[in-house]
């Protein structure tokens, strides 16, 4: 009986653990979206390929910095304004001061490029 919990405990300490850096990861891929502050996360979400962005959001635009790129990403939604911290990195952007955005979508691509994108339409999204 005593090895049955030993076991259990120690499976239990695993799956904390393996949380937690999740958890860690994770919060690092949002802070390098923006959240925090005034921008609200809605949902967040790991797809399996960069390339594969529209079986979820059909109605955004292309996004030619995510075509060839066939590693996992993470994704962010965000609910109301978004308030950007970067100053110009939206696509069209061009204005370097902070910009308020509505219906904002962060892409966390595997090497760490972060792709923000505005105005992305939320009908017929599909998520994981």
């Amino acid at each position: 009986m005593r090895r049955y919990l030993v076991l259990a405990l120690a499976l239990g300490a695993i799956a904390v653990g393996a949380a937690f850096v999740s958890a860690q990861r994770a919060d690092a891929r949002l802070a390098a979206c923006g959240a925090g502050g005034p921008n609200t996360v809605d949902v967040t979400f790991d797809i399996p390929a960069a390339n594969r962005i529209w079986d979820f959001v059909p109605g955004l635009q292309e996004t030619p910095e995510l075509e060839n790129d066939s590693a996992p990403a993470f994704v962010v939604l965000f609910s109301g304004n978004f308030t950007s911290p970067f100053g110009g990195t939206f696509q069209g952007g061009g204005e370097r001061a902070p910009r308020t955005y509505q219906n904002v979508m962060c892409v966390v691509q595997a090497d760490g490029t972060v792709n923000l994108y505005a105005d992305i339409p939320r009908e017929g999204m599909t998520l994981p």
